[in-house]
């Protein structure tokens, strides 16, 4: 079979392309057998969603409940390392670095947590409803429910920077967390 792509630019020409046919699949007949070790719902409260994207650090995994519940739980056994409820319901997060786990709630507040006994470091009012959570080890990067992006310091909550981008008029409502790599966001 053949097919033509155009070629953009100042010679137009047709470039001609083989299609070959797939290789046929070989069949595959390992397996793997899983195994349930522990299983929590400590952190769901009142039928609250978990949030679904939490965050790991040393052996311990940090959730949160849409209904503001916090918990960083043991993967090695389950058990509830600690819990705190923020009487908020959560829509951000959990992010964080190697001291602290960020949550964001939908009244706009930015709240952050210590990893080792989960007391609460700094709160930041941001009027805002925090969707979406990142971090690097000195700075916390959220986005919010009208397209910004922001910047904060993680010690302090204190804002660094801020981006803001026109909402085009039809609008997909998604909470894609920012990526950064290399300091690059």
């Amino acid at each position: 079979a053949c097919s033509y792509l155009p070629f953009v630019g100042d010679d137009e020409e047709k470039v001609e392309l083989t299609l070959r046919e797939p290789k046929q699949l070989e069949k595959i007949d390992a397996s793997v057998e899983l195994k349930k070790v522990w299983d929590d719902s400590s952190v769901r409260g009142n039928g609250g969603k978990v949030i679904i994207r939490p965050h790991g650090y040393n052996q311990n995994l940090i959730v949160g409940s849409e209904s503001g519940e916090l918990a960083s739980i043991s993967v090695q056994d389950g058990q509830l390392v600690w819990k705190q409820s923020i009487q908020q319901q959560l829509s951000g997060g959990v992010g964080g670095n190697r001291e602290i786990a960020v949550v964001g709630t939908q009244d706009g507040e930015l709240k952050a947590f210590d990893l080792q006994d989960g007391s609460e470091r700094w709160s930041v009012s941001l009027g805002l409803e925090v969707m979406a959570v990142a971090h690097t080890e000195d700075d916390i990067v959220i986005r919010t429910n009208n397209n910004q992006i922001l910047a904060l310091y993680a010690d302090s909550g204190q804002k660094r920077w801020t981006v803001t981008e026109t909402m085009p008029a039809l609008t997909l409502f998604g909470a894609g967390v920012p990526v950064i790599v290399d300091g690059i966001i």
